[in-house]
């Protein structure tokens, strides 16, 4: 039986080297959508409540998954209902983002330090003026979220499922779609005669789809929050295999006043700041 796995896994291996694997190019609306869950001011409320949540946003990174000098300024309206009585830790949330920004290609994979035959068409195209112009994105982002959010004393924890899917327009995308519509056939050696290969992997496309979550643990300065309160989050976007999974870590402080402001650390999009706004009814 391990003799059986020995050789299947030897085999699995083997494949994946003939394969190989294009670099690959990411949507930016595969981003997992920034607009923060923010939570009640009192934690021994017990009524029905509504939130509006209106964020502004602006994101960067040097470097991301073959792409650089990314920047992009966007907005985001959240809207939650909360639950009453026995259900209070109940909620349902919907968001609505949108952000436009530009970018320069580029290749930050091992494999390209590495000369790997299947990114040489890609640096080769690089070296080009046309992949040394910036390109512009523009991307709207929906999500719906089913949560439970708990207030045991001074902490704040809870965890929401549901779904996000993303568009997106732009010269950049026009421009990743092409180059993976380009095909290339190359010789390396006996073992991979004949290959063809794209010259990237447009991961995404133009829109997508899939299951998200968010966790969060926080602590509330004041019963009632009278100084604010301070949250961690971790949300994913789970968008085709486990390799494509996007995720980002948010840390969001929340006025008694309802303004409130945080940092986003993650995939695609690496860095983001943020400020909002919180309407209660």
């Amino acid at each position: 039986m391990i003799k059986s796995l020995a050789s299947l896994t030897v085999l699995v291996l083997i494949a994946v080297n003939l394969v190989g694997c294009s670099p690959q190019l990411r949507s930016m609306g595969a981003l997992v959508e920034i607009a923060p869950i923010t939570h009640r001011a009192d934690a021994d409320s017990k009524d029905q409540q509504m939130q509006l949540d209106v964020t502004g946003f602006a994101t960067m990174s040097d470097k991301a998954e073959n792409v650089s000098g990314e920047r992009a300024l966007g907005g985001s309206a959240s809207f939650t209902y909360r639950m009453g009585g026995g259900t209070s830790f109940l909620f349902v949330n919907a968001a609505l983002s949108g952000f436009h920004g530009d970018l320069k290609f580029a290749c930050t994979d091992i494999d390209c330090e590495e000369n790997d035959s299947y990114y040489r068409k890609y640096q080769e195209w690089l070296t080009t003026d046309e992949a040394k112009k910036r390109y512009d994105f523009t991307n709207l982002q929906e999500r719906l979220l089913v949560g439970f959010d708990f207030n045991p004393g001074y902490l704040i924890l809870g965890f929401a499922i549901g779904g996000q899917a993303f568009q997106g327009g732009g010269s950049y995308d026009d421009k990743k779609a092409e180059l993976a519509s380009d095909s290339i056939s190359f010789v390396e050696g006996e073992d991979r005669h004949g290959v063809v290969s794209p010259v990237v992997d447009d991961v995404d496309g133009r829109y997508g789809i899939g299951l998200t979550t968010v966790s969060w643990l926080g602590v509330r300065f004041g019963r009632q929050s009278q100084y604010g309160n301070l949250t961690f989050d971790l949300s994913t976007f789970y968008k085709d295999g486990l390799g494509s999974w996007t995720s980002s870590f948010r840390l969001t402080y929340w006025h008694p006043s309802g303004f409130y402001g945080g940092i986003h650390y993650g995939d695609v999009q690496t860095y983001a700041g943020y400020i909002g706004k919180t309407f209660s009814f």
